[in-house]
């Protein structure tokens, strides 16, 4: 009776420390997706902003011609 009690036990043991594992990980995996979609956002504001100082700057140009 005592063998099966501490077989028992190691097995609930056991089942929290991968319990443990799998929310380490899983934390992990989160933290993951959740950089890699701010920097998705940050390379997106980057590239809409030089694309709009290029177009700023093309327009200062244009005028500047027209003014010419």
């Amino acid at each position: 009776m005592m063998a099966g009690a501490k077989n028992r036990r190691q097995r609930g043991v056991a089942l929290l420390f991968t319990l443990g594992i799998i929310s380490l990980l899983l934390v992990l995996g989160l933290a993951f997706v959740t950089t890699s979609i701010m920097a998705r956002k940050v390379a997106a504001n980057n590239s809409n902003r030089s694309q709009a100082k290029m177009l700023a700057q093309s327009a200062v140009s244009r005028a500047a011609l027209a003014v010419m």
